[in-house]
């Protein structure tokens, strides 16, 4: 079984994702003349810097989110590579993959959001909202988390 074809939805999330990490990487190299020298390296639980940085220590947060955006568009064209709860037969691949590929896209464009959110609140040297750190960890989770279900409770009935 090859990779499944995108959908229309998987491609407004794609390009949606490109669109946000041109944006972020586009924003640091705007704002960067204008950057205090120092900038919050670390939050908190709560949103708040517990950390100050060199204004360079920035360039992790694009540069993570454009190694994310690789690694992950690289790995979703082998799904017969990872691993799945259930044991992929010729009956249940498609299901599968395709699950694997929701999961791709959607966990791609969820940390590239969540790396701009916490880039612009480093650029202009604020506080993390509260709600960011766990409304991310459970929009990410349940992304991982559902597919991975539906995958386990739906692919070993084929």
């Amino acid at each position: 079984m090859q990779r499944p074809l995108y959908s229309p939805l998987h491609w407004g999330a794609e390009i949606a994702g490109v669109i946000i990490l041109l944006s972020l990487i586009s924003y640091v190299a705007l704002q960067w003349g204008d950057l205090p020298e120092k900038i919050p390296t670390h939050y908190n639980f709560s949103g708040q810097a517990d950390a100050w940085g060199s204004k360079s220590a920035l360039l992790y947060l694009p540069g993570a989110a454009l190694l994310v955006w690789i690694l992950l568009t690289v790995v979703s064209f082998f799904p017969s590579l990872w691993n799945y709860p259930v044991k992929v037969t010729p009956e249940n691949a498609e299901f599968l993959y395709r699950c694997s590929l929701n999961l791709m896209v959607f966990l791609k464009l969820e940390l590239i959001i969540l790396f701009s959110c916490i880039t612009y609140f480093a650029i202009n040297t604020k506080n993390l909202p509260v709600w960011l750190t766990p409304v991310a960890l459970a929009v990410i989770f349940a992304s991982v988390l559902f597919p991975v279900i539906k995958m386990f409770r739906l692919g070993r009935h084929f």
